[in-house]
């Protein structure tokens, strides 16, 4: 059993005091419904089994390896650079990438008479004006190394490969040194993982507070004033930071893990540009050593021959398993 830790002053008086320090019960192994949860203010908390499932945190998990589905070409930059490039997030295919938890936030406020509905849109305008700022920077991975949708939407609809890395040797390649070092996590879908979730509650609640707390509307135009010391964007950036851990029930299939960089897009260093579909996007290369990647599998429709994919890994110091997709699929 565990406990949602006792709101501050602050929390209570944005989401009401009754509402915040309920109890949230932790649920057995074989459980897929879960106790009531505490309620934020209006939020309503879907125990419906399609959109709840079971907590899905890596501390919780053994998960050795992880799945990097891509098309050819870029299969063959990575294998020939030993780099992988963490791409624009908010440019993917997910248009709610960042935004999802973000308004499970807001649906959290207390919106009963007009001064909270007004602290309410100063908190979105607040977090809004620090997410123009920065910028989500990804490569993504999945649990699953041989899923269809997987292929069919990120592996040149089967024509590409699933690149099975070593989750500790990719951790320990990641850069410790500065502010600016990715991260790699596991993403939580829905309102699973509730000391995630109540811990990003939480903070984005500390350092956006007095900002929408000053937030004021005349005329029909919205004015506040904006906490910018470097302590304050720090906090700020490590909240919008968490957004990005977050994801729509929708995509839970994906089982997906990714390494993920957040920072003010003035100030990231090692930032390097790419055009894909007629539009420019950020990102950044990360090395990686050869002893990360631990085997390949061609896609259901690749047609290249696996001794080709063997050689390719051979001359480039690559010790890794080859093998073909046991998905039976037919491209369109």
């Amino acid at each position: 059993m565990s406990s949602y830790r006792p709101c501050s002053g602050r929390l209570a008086e944005t989401f009401g005091a009754s509402q915040v320090n309920a109890r949230v019960s932790d649920f057995s192994s074989n459980s897929r419904r879960i106790a009531p949860l505490p309620r934020f203010g209006r939020m309503a908390y879907d125990t419906a089994n399609h959109l709840i499932r079971r907590v899905r945190v890596s501390e919780d998990r053994s998960i050795e390896r992880i799945f990097h589905y891509c098309s050819p070409s870029t299969f063959l930059s990575i294998v020939k650079h030993k780099q992988l490039w963490l791409i624009s997030l908010t440019q993917s295919n997910d248009t709610a990438e960042g935004k999802w938890i973000l308004q499970r936030w807001l649906d959290a406020f207390d919106t009963s008479n007009e001064g909270k509905r007004v602290q309410r849109s100063g908190a979105w305008h607040a977090v809004d004006m620090v997410l123009r700022e920065t910028v989500a920077l990804g490569a993504c991975f999945s649990e699953a190394g041989d899923q269809l949708s997987q292929w069919r939407g990120y592996a040149a609809d089967g024509a590409g490969f699933a690149i099975a890395f070593d989750r500790s040797e990719l951790e320990a390649a990641i850069p410790k040194e500065g502010e600016q070092a990715p991260e790699l996590t596991n993403v939580i879908y829905g309102r699973e993982a509730h000391d995630r979730r109540d811990d990003l509650f939480r903070s984005l609640h500390e350092p956006f507070f007095a900002d929408f707390l000053d937030y004021s509307v005349f005329g029909g135009f919205g004015s506040m004033s904006i906490d910018n010391t470097k302590s304050a964007r720090d906090a700020k950036l490590c909240a919008v930071r968490k957004l990005f851990a977050f994801k729509n029930p929708a995509f839970v299939e994906e089982k997906e893990w990714r390494l993920l960089l957040v920072g003010y897009l003035s100030q990231l260093e090692k930032m390097d540009f790419r055009e894909a579909g007629g539009v420019i996007s950020p990102l950044v290369k990360m090395p990686f050593p050869a002893a990360a990647k631990r085997s390949v599998r061609l896609g259901p429709t690749n047609k290249t021959p696996e001794r080709v994919i063997k050689a390719l890994l051979a001359r480039e110091g690559i010790k890794a398993d080859v093998r073909k997709s046991s998905a039976s699929y037919t491209s369109r």
